[in-house]
């Protein structure tokens, strides 16, 4: 995260969210290797909602200037029909 976009983010965190500017300062201390970790770390803290976290995701999500491409299928083999019944057994008799 750019840190002109860190800088917006602080911003709508206070004027969107209402979120005091010391929890804000906490997080940013904690994040200052990884700035992008930010929304996680307010939310392990319990200084986000899991409804704000959403929010700032979303906020994210439409600033970012990233694009990831089309959407990846997920792989859950476990869960996939053909894959049902197949697992092996981890105990030796």
């Amino acid at each position: 995260m750019s840190p002109h976009h860190q800088h917006q983010l602080v911003s709508f965190l206070q004027s969107d969210l209402a979120i005091p500017p010391e929890s804000i300062a906490l997080g940013v201390r904690q994040t200052q290797q990884v700035p992008s970790l930010l929304p996680m770390v307010l939310w392990q803290y319990g200084l986000v909602t899991t409804d704000q976290l959403g929010q700032i995701f979303d906020w994210l999500e439409q600033t970012s200037s990233v694009s990831y491409g089309p959407e990846l299928p997920v792989i859950a083999p476990a869960l996939s029909p053909q894959y049902r019944g197949t697992e092996r057994s981890t105990t030796r008799a």
